[in-house]
């Protein structure tokens, strides 16, 4: 590195030594299914944190920038879980909405179908009571020709006996 700036992700003082034993034990697999299976939260890396304190060379202590790095990843970890639980206490209001707004389409589905069949029963109801007034005024029509055919009659009989009756006087 000619511009003497670390950009290495792993900090730079870990030792030759360390940095081998830490590739083996990211390259095995049994490890890697076990970090897998452990969840390790914001406790487990603040007790690292301090463990990495407790066990530094006096002669050569951590870099406040790394110190500082690290508490950076803390507050990052943290902030992580956080998101984690609200993004999980959001996906379960989701859930419980979209369950809810099941219920009230079936609801209203619901209240669509009894008003359909209250507007159809209205409709039999009109229609029957038009037919039934209908059948009334036809009847009364029917009676009132009948009366007119009648009242016709016997003005025509009436008629016919005046014009007898003016016939024999002429």
């Amino acid at each position: 590195m000619a511009s003497g700036i670390n950009t290495s992700p792993i900090p730079a003082y870990f030792t030759e030594s360390q940095l081998k034993a830490l590739d083996k034990i990211d390259k095995d697999n049994e490890n890697t299914k076990k970090i897998k299976q452990t969840k390790l939260g914001k406790d487990a890396f603040l007790q690292l944190m301090i463990k990495q304190l407790q066990h530094q060379d006096p002669l050569s202590p951590m870099d406040n920038k790394d110190f500082i790095a690290q508490m950076a990843q803390f507050s990052s970890v943290e902030q992580m879980t956080n998101i984690a639980k609200n993004t999980a206490k959001s996906a379960e209001n989701a859930e419980a909405n979209a369950k809810r707004a099941d219920e009230l389409q079936k609801g209203i589905q619901d209240v669509n179908e009894n008003l359909k069949a209250i507007r159809d029963n209205m409709k039999y109801s009109l229609n029957k009571a038009n037919e039934d007034a209908l059948d009334d005024v036809n009847g009364e029509i029917k009676k009132t020709l009948d009366d007119v055919k009648e009242i016709n009659k016997e003005l025509l009989n009436e008629m016919i006996k005046l014009n007898k009756a003016i016939a024999t006087f002429n």
